[in-house]
């Protein structure tokens, strides 16, 4: 695991419907949203009495990299009690959702099928040219992950 279960969790209110849009545009100026509907894993909405809302939901954004290996970043949103509310902001009144809000993310390069069938030459290349890319590629994720959790955080009203 390259970027091992960074979580961030605030009680309060977070314009969540503008958060959900804000991290898809961030995952697909990255390139690692090319379909959305290959995205998101999971999705379980449950609302209680009073109109209380329980979210749960899992993405997995992918990018190919290489014939060998992809960018795997998974994120887990958990939203408890969350209820609308309205807040003035300026001289506009928004709707916004307090809640306990916890998301999860980590990162991590998958290799391809392609790799177990190099043979000859390949193997060589396989040997002393990969490791080195693969190093850029992990400096690479690592960069786009935290500035992923990065960017999260300050869209919640939170600080690195």
């Amino acid at each position: 695991m390259l970027v091992p279960f960074v979580k961030i969790k605030k009680d309060g209110i977070v314009d969540f419907n503008e958060l959900y849009r804000s991290t898809k545009k961030y995952l697909e100026d990255y390139g690692l949203l090319k379909d959305e509907e290959e995205l998101e894993k999971k999705f379980i909405d449950r609302t209680k009495p009073g109109g209380v809302k329980q979210l749960e939901i899992a993405w997995e954004a992918r990018k190919k990299i290489s014939s060998f290996f992809v960018y795997v970043i998974k994120i887990w949103f958990l939203i408890i009690g969350m209820t609308d509310v309205e807040v003035q902001q300026r001289d506009i009144k928004r709707k916004l959702q307090k809640a306990s809000f916890e998301i999860r993310m980590d990162a991590y390069i998958e290799t391809t099928g392609d790799l177990e069938n190099i043979g000859g030459l390949k193997r060589i290349y396989l040997n002393f040219v990969i490791p080195k890319r693969i190093e850029g590629y992990k400096a690479d994720l690592y960069d786009k992950a935290y500035k992923l959790h990065t960017f999260m955080k300050e869209f919640m009203g939170m600080r690195d």
